[in-house]
């Protein structure tokens, strides 16, 4: 796969995400998970449109993830703290490492506090591929 889609132009890049993101979207509600698509209405969850999300870190709802490559690591590899400020990352694309100026620091908690607020678990889609793979979707992600 990550050969395809190393190899492949913009146009089918987004069409095969496009159709990969729309046939994963689903809803809970009724009688069980529907799809959402032109044939189901809410409740469906609309996520966040993925323009411009190169320059949206840090990630998730709460801000507990610093790059799209830690996002794309199992929630137990995630970094526990960062800082947070202006130097960016352009590699994995996020909050660099090192902060210059001014700067505070994010401390997230684990799967063992789920409901923290602070957590940085869940959301592990993609945590399965491989690092060719990652770094293909990344290269696709710094486009839109």
């Amino acid at each position: 796969m990550s050969d395809q889609l190393q190899n492949a132009d913009t146009q089918t890049l987004r069409s095969v995400i496009k159709t990969k993101l729309t046939s994963s979207a689903t809803a809970t509600g009724g009688g069980g998970d529907q799809i959402c698509d032109g044939g189901y209405s809410p409740p469906c969850y609309e996520s966040r449109v993925l323009y411009g999300i190169w320059a949206a870190a840090p990630y998730l709802h709460n801000g507990s993830v610093p790059t799209l490559w830690d996002l794309l690591q199992p929630a137990s590899q995630r970094p526990v703290s960062f800082d947070v400020g202006a130097d960016y990352d352009l590699t994995n694309v996020g909050l660099a490492k090192t902060q210059t100026g001014l700067k505070s620091t994010m401390v997230t908690t684990g799967c063992d506090q789920i409901n923290s607020g602070n957590s940085r678990c869940g959301h592990e889609f993609g945590v399965t591929l491989s690092d060719a793979d990652k770094w293909a979707l990344i290269a696709y992600l710094k486009g839109l």
